[in-house]
């Protein structure tokens, strides 16, 4: 009897709590029934199955609670599912809507109306092919609308429906086909974007300028005329526009007055200055024609690349000059050194063949890039000006010759790019640069010793591969202690003395020398696997092995040198994973994920110090974890993602300190009871295994972040994680075998229960 009494109680308590779960109002039921019978692509694509009045955990529908202690249908947004066919016009009956949210070419068909949706603040339909429609009346003119995006949707008609709507921060009608002006937007004051780019919009656009906060401003591709206002005046936020291919007859615009002339004198270049245009574009006619300088020269200030100056003399001159990827081919102008206020030039990546010119004239340059053309031949003797501060060079893959001794002069440089030449010569004069931060001088025939490179205090990267370098490596990284990137291969260096750039070369002395124990283990994992030696350029003795790619060594207490890191990742390294990582007693971090290893995984059972083992994405087929690790290790981060692994996963029962357990995509069973100790972790991810049982253990984790258990065989009930894990945020539970859900972060189709 007090059995029975139990359970009667216990029902009576259920079904209490199911009645006073808020159900879903319902004009908002008859609604949604409304949409699928309306469009039943709607509930197939998107898996709508249980009852409507369970709507609020329908894909893509958002509810609220209502004042009325009932949920209303407040958002629907849906990215991934196309071609459903016409949007329902019961849409329309769901009048608590805020937000309507659509992926691309998810409804083909006309636009409903949205009359009755007095609440709606944001809706995005881009790429929703509404064939034709207009907006005449297709909106509730009380509704707070703050953003719309409906471009791409082959709308008609006018823009002026949007006038009542002053709330608007955000405005996107691009590549549609609307007609007519813009006048009726005047009332959009918190506009901060518009975007009407690629319609057939026409007249004046003076009325923008009353948009105050305007920050991005899209008109190109229309038939608008007149002048383009100084809007950057009215807008100061106002920091991309772009106006072109319209019928803009000129601009009084710097920010938006991209390929139109002036209206005005305030871009009238000095005298100086247009004569050297007017013999740069004879000098080089290929210059005009591909950058549409069409207007009068004393307009060159508008030209396009060209940046001006006011100066002190009251007349603008030519500060800039920049050309790159423009395909721009002929001779380099040599009229580029009559600019003589030019403080930067940037004309890489085009065809510019010929010699390089003079610039000794331009006692102003900072900054000068010319990568990627080809002066075939040409030297830098007599080409600068040694009174410029100059602070930037780039002069990669010009085929330039001779020696680079004329840089010795330019102490202020912070970086020296001549990268992929045929210099010749040593590099001695460059050790008064102190402010270089970067110098790549790569690819060229460059000789002699490097070691006055250590006068570089502020390198940060330092690129010499391929040239013909001798004599030791020094350590530099002692001498810039911010030196990061280091390239030092294909040389003749005997030998280094520096961790940071000694790739490839053997150490000069004894202080990369391994212990005994470890060399022994080195020597024996590279006759387990040859591959390892061959793919990572293991060379040289095994004394030096922390030299090695791939590994990282810890001077131990004993004075010796004793291995804590192998890595290599994406090596595509192939055969057996070798045995003798195992005799590495030190390893600390082992990280080998995304190479071809095969065979059995071995045992790490001696390494009782390990934290990290990474080995996803190789194939060890149908290995098991049973002894492979030492319980007394202080794992913290597994991942043997797709290793093609089976059996039981309790073996991480052991290991409480682990924080990251990613067992995805093997081929795991049993139960996760034995997880119920790791309360440190907090991202946990077995989706594709076949486990199952039930997961109510999981309450027992309170610091998970992450958690990914789709695709097994897991049943019964998902708890309620996030009330004791409560930075839960991210949570895949699909594919699985639950009946019901506790949980709103991890509800994942399943009905609640």
């Amino acid at each position: 009897m007090a059995r029975m009494f139990c359970a009667v109680f216990l029902f009576l308590t259920e079904a209490s709590a199911i009645s006073a779960a808020p159900v879903l109002d319902a004009a908002d039921q008859a609604a949604l029934k409304a949409i699928m019978t309306e469009n039943p692509n709607i509930p197939a694509a998107l898996g709508w199955t249980y009852s409507v009045a369970d709507g609020c955990s329908y894909n893509g529908v958002t509810c609220t609670l209502g004042d009325d202690g009932l949920n209303h249908v407040t958002g629907f947004s849906v990215s991934e599912a196309q071609n459903l066919g016409p949007m329902p016009a019961s849409f329309n009956a769901l009048l608590s809507l805020t937000e309507i949210s659509l992926g691309p070419l998810t409804f083909v068909g006309p636009l409903p109306s949205l009359d009755q949706l007095a609440n709606l603040q944001t809706l995005g339909l881009r790429g929703n092919n509404m064939r034709g429609s207009t907006l005449d009346g297709v909106f509730n003119v009380s509704a707070p609308l703050t953003s719309v995006d409906l471009g791409a949707c082959e709308l008609t008609g006018s823009v002026d429906v949007f006038a009542p709507f002053s709330a608007l921060v955000s405005l996107s009608l691009a590549a549609n086909e609307f007609t007519g002006y813009i006048y009726a937007l005047v009332p959009l004051v918190n506009l901060t974007t518009l975007d009407l780019e690629a319609n057939n919009l026409t007249g004046p656009i003076e009325v923008l300028s009353r948009l105050t906060n305007l920050q991005s401003l899209s008109l190109s591709q229309n038939e608008f005329t007149g002048e383009i206002p100084a809007l950057e005046n009215s807008a100061p936020s106002l920091n991309h526009c772009d106006m072109q291919y319209n019928n803009f007859t000129c601009t009084k615009s710097k920010t938006c007055g991209y390929g139109y002339p002036p209206c005005d004198l305030q871009y009238q270049l000095s005298p100086d200055d247009q004569a050297a245009l007017t013999a740069i574009m004879a000098e080089n006619q290929n210059l005009a024609s591909g950058l549409g300088w069409t207007f009068p020269v004393k307009y060159g200030c508008s030209y396009a690349g060209v940046t001006c100056t006011l100066g002190e003399d009251g007349l603008n001159h030519i500060t800039g000059f920049s050309v790159n990827r423009g395909n721009i081919g002929g001779p380099m102008p040599p009229s580029i050194n009559a600019l003589l206020s030019l403080t930067a030039i940037s004309l890489e990546w085009n065809v510019f063949t010929g010699p390089l010119p003079s610039l000794n004239q331009l006692a102003n340059l900072q900054s000068l890039v010319l990568a990627e053309n080809n002066m075939q031949g040409s030297t830098l003797d007599g080409v600068f000006n040694v009174s410029a501060p100059l602070t930037y060079v780039d002069l990669e893959q010009c085929g330039l010759t001779g020696f680079i001794d004329v840089f010795g002069d330019f102490g202020t440089l912070k970086s020296l790019v001549l990268d992929a030449n045929d210099f010749t010569g040593s590099i001695d004069a460059l050790a008064g640069l102190t402010n270089l931060t970067s110098l790549n001088l790569g690819n060229n025939m460059l000789e002699g010793s490097i070691t006055n490179l250590t006068n570089l205090t502020n390198l940060e990267q330092l690129v010499l591969l391929q040239n013909q370098f001798t004599g030791e490596i020094p350590a530099l990284e002692g001498s810039a202690p911010s030196l990061n990137q280091c390239e030092m291969q294909y040389n003749n260096f005997t030998c280094t003395r520096s961790k940071t750039c000694g790739y490839g070369y053997p150490p000069c002395d004894l202080q990369y020398q391994l212990s005994p124990d470890d060399q022994a283990a080195l020597t024996a994992i590279m006759a387990e696997n040859p591959n390892i030696a061959s793919g990572l350029g293991w060379t040289f003795p095994v004394k030096y092995g922390c030299s090695y790619a791939g590994v990282t060594c810890t001077l131990g207490d004993d004075g010796l040198n004793h291995v804590t890191g192998f890595s290599v990742n994406r090596g595509n390294i192939g055969g057996p994973m070798p045995p003798s990582i195992n005799a590495l007693l030190s390893l600390t971090a082992i990280s080998l994920e995304w190479n071809v290893f095969t065979g059995p995984l071995p045992s790490l059972d001696q390494l009782a110090n390990l934290q990290t083992l990474a080995l996803g994405m190789n194939n060890m087929q149908g290995s098991m974890l049973d002894g492979i690790f030492n319980v007394s290790a202080p794992l913290t981060y597994v991942n043997l993602e797709q290793c093609g692994l089976t059996g039981s996963i309790d073996v991480f029962g052991a290991f409480g300190t682990l924080q990251s357990l990613m067992l995805d995509a093997n081929g795991f069973t049993g139960y996760i009871y034995a997880l119920a100790s790791l309360t440190n972790l907090t991202s946990l991810s077995l989706n594709s295994n076949q486990l199952d049982g039930t997961i109510n253990i999981l309450d027992s984790l309170p610091n998970l972040q992450q958690l990914d258990l789709s695709s097994n065989k897991f049943t019964g009930v998902i708890p309620d994680l996030e009330s004791t894990a409560k930075s839960l945020n991210n949570c895949d539970m699909m594919y699985n075998d639950f009946t019901c859900s506790k949980s709103s972060v991890c509800r994942s189709g399943y009905p609640p229960c």
